[in-house]
């Protein structure tokens, strides 16, 4: 039944071509083997070739109607967005900005499945998808942003998967866009800053490269002068800054990296409400970095601090299992 269908439909898309009457996809026959083709087709592995031919014959249907006819072009568009996600071809370009949305939503629900499945496949399609639709988009979309930092979590993802050094450096690449394409009055810029200081401190540990740790401080640097003191994301940013501050202190030796990455994790620790969940990793962060401070300069303060920060951060664990 499926490829009768799908003859019969490429046959009325032939004579439309040939004699330019768009009035051929009128007849409701046809218009019933449209919809068994799209239903047979509307899962995890659509074959494109059926999904273009129901798209085009709904969006000649949606001209012969005059334009009067949206249940047409709401077809159009979910057979064609659909063709913009899995396949390789770009539509053309007056197509474009009626799927981007419809393909949205389809990308975000392959990311989502993605974040609850091993598939690799599924793992691959959600990467090519966010690709394929920052290409699409203008350069001026207001929405180009957000399409590029969910590409760079659909990366990220796979690279937990698989270890790709390759995808880990394409995820950088996407967060770098993200930041730069975002307007600056965008409130989610901040949030790109963030996305983008972490995955840099990833990269850098991949490919220990001191650069990378360097950008990932510039981008924390940022986000400290641009994130609100009332920001819930506030002691997240501070124990990323800190981080990337200690992997340098680390590897330069230097005091004035660790007194501040020191400073930092007090601050997030300080203003963590006391039920939050990380809590406990912030105070463990504090008192590892206590430690080593301790160590390089032999400072008792800083050992009795670090070992009234570890009894707080035992008795937070202890709470925070007592209330699951």
């Amino acid at each position: 039944m499926g490829n009768g269908s799908l003859a019969m439909l490429n046959e009325c898309l032939d004579r439309v071509y040939a004699d330019q009457d768009v009035s051929r996809t009128l007849d409701p026959a046809l218009l019933e083997h449209a919809h068994r083709l799209f239903a047979a087709h509307d899962d995890g592995r659509p074959d494109i070739d059926v999904l273009s031919t129901v798209g085009v014959f709904h969006w000649f249907r949606f001209l012969a109607l005059d334009g009067k006819g949206p249940d047409e072009m709401e077809m159009a568009v979910r057979a064609f967005a659909r063709c913009q996600i899995y396949a390789d071809n770009p539509l053309p370009e007056y197509l474009v900005p009626h799927v981007l949305n419809e393909a949205m939503d389809l990308a975000t629900d392959l990311l989502q499945r993605m974040a609850t499945s091993d598939d690799p496949l599924l793992a691959d399609q959600a990467v090519d998808a966010w690709r394929r639709i920052e290409a699409a988009m203008p350069a001026d979309n207001l929405i180009r942003a957000s399409a590029l930092n969910n590409l760079r979590v659909a990366l990220l993802m796979r690279y937990g998967n698989t270890g790709e050094p390759a995808d880990l450096e394409e995820a950088v690449a996407a967060g770098r866009q993200a930041v730069r394409v975002a307007p600056a009055d965008d409130p989610d810029r901040v949030a790109y800053l963030i996305y983008l200081g972490d995955t840099l401190q990833m990269w850098s540990r991949e490919a220990e490269e001191p650069a990378y740790a360097e950008e990932a401080i510039a981008v924390w640097e940022q986000v400290s002068q641009i994130l609100p003191a009332e920001s819930p994301h506030r002691a997240a940013s501070l124990s990323g800054f800190g981080h990337a501050l200690l992997t340098r202190a680390i590897r330069t030796e230097s005091l004035e990296d660790l007194d501040k990455t020191i400073a930092l994790w007090r601050e997030a620790v300080h203003i963590c409400p006391a039920d939050h969940p990380d809590r406990v990793r912030y105070l463990s962060n504090l008192g590892l970095a206590l430690e080593m401070r301790y160590d390089l300069t032999a400072d008792s303060t800083y050992l009795e601090e670090a070992i009234a920060v570890r009894e707080r951060a035992a008795q937070a664990a202890e709470d925070a299992g007592e209330s699951e």
